[in-house]
């Protein structure tokens, strides 16, 4: 999985797929594409929907008005470490969304709506890494 999207509250809208191009939401379905430059948001049609900025980390709509935020930055680290450490969170966690914050799973949950809330009360934390521990039973 490529980076995470949210929106300006940083609840979770979406991922990138590992080339970072293609854009899903959360039940990835494609809704969207990223253009070579990394700089335009498009959507599955390839209209323009948004615009990223120069950092990487937020995106704009079509009047530059701020409308959400980019991962890879500071809770990527966390993402590396649950792919780093997937054998053993899929024996813990098949089919299962975890937060991780600071390389630690701090909830556990069937949808990532809940997760999110759960893993900020926890934390305090903004900015929470969410991956979907897939043990291979899906079809999609």
């Amino acid at each position: 999985m490529g980076k995470q999207y949210y929106d300006k509250n940083w609840d979770t809208t979406g991922y990138a797929g590992d080339d970072d191009k293609t854009l899903y939401d959360k039940d990835w379905n494609v809704v969207g594409h990223v253009s070579d430059d990394g700089k335009t948001i498009y959507d599955k049609n390839w209209s323009v929907v948004e615009h990223v900025s120069d950092d990487g980390k937020t995106t704009y709509d079509k009047n530059w008005s701020v409308v959400g935020h980019i991962s890879g930055h500071t809770e990527g680290k966390d993402e590396e470490w649950a792919y780093e450490h997937y054998a053993e969170l899929l024996n813990l966690y098949p089919n299962k969304w975890v937060a991780i914050v600071d390389k630690k799973v701090v909830a556990v949950s069937d949808g990532s709506g809940e997760i999110l809330e759960e893993a900020r009360a926890k934390t305090a934390k903004d900015h929470i890494a969410m991956v979907f521990i897939e043990d291979g039973s899906h079809v999609y």
